[in-house]
């Protein structure tokens, strides 16, 4: 797109975000990556290995602590449901899944764990994601084009994105519900006259 218009740019391929936090690691996983379905099946090593790269480096806290730790995800694999954990006294996962939630049988001999810095196994079921900790995300191929043709456009083609965009937001200010709604915006453009 470039042609003609002598620039380089350079796309960075992540991008960092502020995660929000506080809910459980596999509603974090649903609402961020759509394409793995996360049910009461032992994952695919295609979607571990997915997940692992995904989550590397994410910090969580387990649910069942007494008090709150800091841990941080080096990869998804499984783990036996009889290994133990520390919930305050030594229990085996199977027994405390069973025990927290009314009716909730285990049958199946392994789960999807995450594999943490002091080596533990532990459930996804069983960790929160901590608060406001800055993530790294991959900015998809959609998203790369994106940024390029917006960052190569012409002026002229920049000036009428400018107005198309303002149009629309003009537009909008004109539907009933936002009145309704006391919303309101200042649809004015602001003028820069270069020297």
């Amino acid at each position: 797109p470039t042609g003609g218009f002598d620039i380089t740019v350079r796309v960075i391929r992540k991008h960092e975000v502020i995660i929000p936090g506080g809910s459980n690691l596999i509603t974090f996983i649903g609402e961020n990556h759509r394409n793995i379905r996360m049910n009461n099946n032992i994952l695919s090593y295609n979607d571990r290995k997915t997940l692992s790269t995904f989550l590397k480096g994410l910090k969580v806290t387990p649910t069942y602590a007494n008090y709150p730790r800091k841990l941080t995800v080096k990869c998804i694999s499984t783990d036996n449901s009889y290994s133990t954990i520390e919930s305050p006294e030594r229990i085996t996962i199977k027994n405390y899944l069973e025990g927290k939630y009314t009716g909730c049988r285990v049958t199946k001999p392994k789960l999807n764990c995450a594999e943490l810095t002091n080596r533990n196994k532990i459930p996804l079921e069983l960790l929160d994601v901590i608060p406001n900790q800055p993530y790294y995300k991959d900015i998809d191929a959609k998203l790369q084009r994106d940024v390029i043709r917006n960052a190569c456009m012409k002026p002229h083609e920049l000036k009428s994105a400018i107005s198309e965009e303002h149009r629309i937001v003009r537009d909008s200010l004109n539907h009933p519900l936002a009145s309704q709604l006391g919303i309101s915006v200042d649809s004015i453009p602001i003028t820069v006259k270069g020297t």
